[in-house]
């Protein structure tokens, strides 16, 4: 009979060890077929092609409600529209008091065709095309008032208004306006709509 030494027992502790890792290294690699199976599968999933969610449709102001938005923001610019006419029916006519009120209508515009082209949401179908032209009718408007705020003579001034206001071509923007109050069920009187 052999006897075993202290060397002895270190070996097979050692061949022990070896033989669990390797066994517990086998086990965390699994199945190779498996592996790959499940990587193709995974390779598969990735390469998969999205379904788009659809881009919501907004949901367009009622009648009502549009209406209001209108008259809040064309109801400033008419008040500043009308402090513009004051100056220029003034008598003596200032220049200096003509060009600042027009500047000021000049802003006010930018300010509306701002608003009015980006809603809270979306314009009802009744006004929608009726609130484009009406905008490219302002845009007419704010390159008038920016040029007759320019004005550095008192006859400069008044071919500049004369051209803006030729009663013999209505305003664009005057004839869109109107289409709009009628579709919102407004009143066609600017002022009055306004209120005081």
């Amino acid at each position: 009979m052999m006897r075993k030494t202290m060397g002895d027992n270190v070996k097979i502790v050692s061949v022990l060890v070896a033989i669990v890792l390797l066994a517990s290294l086998s086990a965390c690699a699994g199945n190779p077929a498996a592996n790959t199976q499940s990587q193709g599968a995974s390779a598969a999933a990735g390469t998969a092609i999205p379904t788009p969610t659809p881009t919501p449709t907004p949901t367009a102001m009622s009648v009502a409600e549009a209406g209001q938005f209108y008259l809040s923001v064309m109801c400033k610019s008419n008040k500043v529209a009308d402090s513009m006419n004051a100056s220029v029916e003034a008598h003596p006519f200032v220049l200096a008091a003509a060009d600042r009120d027009t500047a000021l209508y000049r802003d006010a515009i930018k300010a509306s065709i701002q608003q009015l082209s980006a809603p809270p949401r979306a314009w009802p179908d009744v006004v929608a095309a009726d609130v484009n032209a009406f905008l490219d009718g302002l845009y007419g408007e704010l390159t008038h008032a920016a040029s007759a705020a320019l004005s550095t003579t008192q006859q400069g001034y008044f071919a500049e208004w004369n051209a803006w206001n030729n009663p013999s071509a209505p305003d664009p923007s005057h004839v869109a306006a109107q289409k709009i109050r009628l579709k919102l069920g407004l009143s066609a009187d600017a002022v009055a709509s306004c209120g005081p």
